[in-house]
């Protein structure tokens, strides 16, 4: 009978490991990155970094989280962290973190019915259309209108006696009021020429527009004087050369030279709008070839054509809008207008025959629920033209553009009544998006 086998010990427990998570970084060109895993141990990413350890282990099979505690700046980023949670060991690879320039958006609105108002500052990504809550800042009563440089370094918001202007900081985003300044009785939006040394403002108590100097250094205001209107004005927009500027009343647009040096207004013609007694928004394409006008008593949108040496308009066509048709915008392109409708809370879209500046319809975007107080109130394209963002009754949205048919679709909302602690309405004034400084 042979001899029995010894027997064998059972195989040794394998260790409990512990490992340090890491991951590829995309897009990242700002300073000042922190990622966290855990709510417990942090790693600052330099400028142009491309991957992260993290130098603390984690024990094999515990669960993890990586979140991103500090974006960004110099320049300013929006960083999400993708695959960003699981289990150590069980698939705790393929983390990355993809890094997106961002723009900035602002939103006037009152809040509550007492009438007082602030202005919320969003990020926008670039590359998702994702609106990321940032700060709220501004107060005062009756708000009227907002506008910026088309640098992104300084917004100015109208009230119902003054115009406030906020710095905002290189690399971080940051604003803060740095001035105001006396502005007639009713200031609207205000709107900054081309090179950004001039701004205007329609007064609407006065009939008048208000004409300002801005200190490139500081932002602040200097009042230069006016030019008088036949009738209350609504709104100006100027064309992008900043050789004329275009100012609308319910019954008229009136055609505005610009002076190069002092920024002064001189009226070089006009064309009138029949059977409307309501405001009118310009908006000026940016090959300087045609101005259009949504005209809210007629629920449409007029087409001029522009002589680029006198500025003079001629009508081209109308069309029909939604109901109570606000702000008109043109994408950088020049290939579409989007219109602002109140009152049906929706967003109508025409294509721009780059011919002959005739509106083709398009489709028509439907606003989020609202209160029945009001809808979409104001629109703004950014400057890369990707994306639409809407300022209505207690939410902000931004849509993406597509690029070969003006169509919008949903990227992103938030709530604007959650930033300003709720429990009152947030009705919208205006809204701008700039480049982050």
């Amino acid at each position: 009978m042979p001899p029995s086998s010894p027997t064998m010990p059972p195989p040794a427990p394998t260790p409990v490991t512990d490992q340090q998570l890491s991951g590829t970084i995309t897009g990242l060109i700002g300073s000042g990155l922190v990622l966290q895993v855990n709510t417990t141990f942090s790693v600052t990413i330099p400028a142009n970094g491309t991957s992260f350890t993290f130098p603390t282990p984690i024990a094999d099979g515990q669960p993890y989280s990586i979140a991103v505690t500090t974006q960004p700046s110099s320049p300013l980023q929006n960083c999400v962290v993708k695959n960003a949670t699981g289990t150590v060991g069980a698939g705790a690879a393929n983390i990355t973190v993809a890094c997106s320039a961002v723009e900035l958006v602002y939103t006037q609105e009152v809040v509550g019915a007492a009438g007082s108002w602030s202005i919320t500052q969003y990020e926008l990504n670039e590359s998702t259309g994702a609106l990321i809550f940032s700060t709220i800042g501004g107060a005062g009563l009756v708000p009227n209108g907002i506008g910026a440089t088309h640098d992104g370094k300084f917004v100015y918001a109208s009230t119902s006696d003054a115009i406030d202007n906020f710095a905002v900081a290189a690399g971080s985003g940051a604003f803060a009021q740095v001035g105001s300044i006396a502005a007639g009785t009713k200031p609207a939006i205000p709107t900054v020429d081309p090179t950004n040394r001039f701004l205007y403002a329609a007064d609407q108590g006065a009939n008048s527009i208000l004409e300002f100097s801005i200190d490139s250094s500081t932002g602040n205001l200097t009042a230069m004087g006016s030019f008088t209107t036949p009738a209350t004005p609504y709104a100006i927009a100027i064309n992008p050369a900043g050789t004329f500027a275009y100012a609308t009343t319910s019954s008229s647009i009136l055609v505005l030279s610009i002076d190069p040096t002092s920024g002064a207004l001189a009226q070089v013609g006009s064309v009138s709008i029949t059977g409307n007694t309501g405001s009118v928004f310009p908006v000026i394409d940016p090959n300087d070839l045609f101005l259009y006008a949504s005209i809210s008593n007629a629920n449409s949108a007029s087409a001029y054509s522009v002589n680029a040496g006198t500025g003079n308009l001629t009508s081209i066509s109308s069309v029909a809008t939604g109901t109570g048709p606000s702000v008109a915008v043109i994408n950088p392109a020049g290939t579409f207008l989007y219109v602002a409708n109140i009152a049906s809370n929706d967003i109508s879209e025409f294509a721009i025959d780059a011919v002959t500046g005739a509106l083709v319809a398009g489709t028509t975007t439907p606003g989020p629920p609202n209160t029945g107080i009001q809808g979409i109130q104001a629109i703004a394209i950014d400057p890369s033209g990707n994306f639409l963002v809407a300022t209505s009754v207690n939410v902000d949205s931004a849509y993406t553009i597509d690029q070969a048919s003006g169509a919008l679709t949903l990227a992103s909302s938030t709530a604007s009544s959650t930033q300003t602690g709720g429990g009152n309405n947030i009705s919208p004034v205006g809204v701008v998006v700039t480049p982050a400084p």
